[in-house]
């Protein structure tokens, strides 16, 4: 039975996760407890054991420059006429493992 959690250094085995993605390994291991330090990502791991990683995604704030948007979008959902709109950016990565 796998969960999902929060990240932590101390207690998730990143070191020993691998995907065909090296970028998104590379994330993990060097960049992911920076980011939740500096608030810029919240990252959260799929788990089999609580120490195992099996997968990870990220949220991060993120904008959309609302004049990429076409004028029937604001009208459709009634948005705001800001210059960016709030959104949050969702990044994943998964390994295959035999568990």
């Amino acid at each position: 039975m796998f969960h999902i959690e929060p990240f932590d250094k101390k207690k998730h085995d990143r070191t020993a996760f691998t995907c065909e993605h090296e970028a998104l390994v590379a994330y993990l291991q060097e960049r992911a407890s920076q980011e939740i330090k500096k608030h810029v990502a919240a990252v959260f791991v799929l788990t089999p054991d609580g120490r195992t990683i099996a997968g990870y995604y990220t949220l991060s704030p993120y904008a959309v420059d609302a004049g990429d948007l076409p004028d029937d979008a604001f009208k459709a959902r009634s948005l705001p006429k800001y210059s960016e709109l709030p959104a949050t950016l969702i990044g994943a990565a998964g390994a295959l493992l035999g568990l």
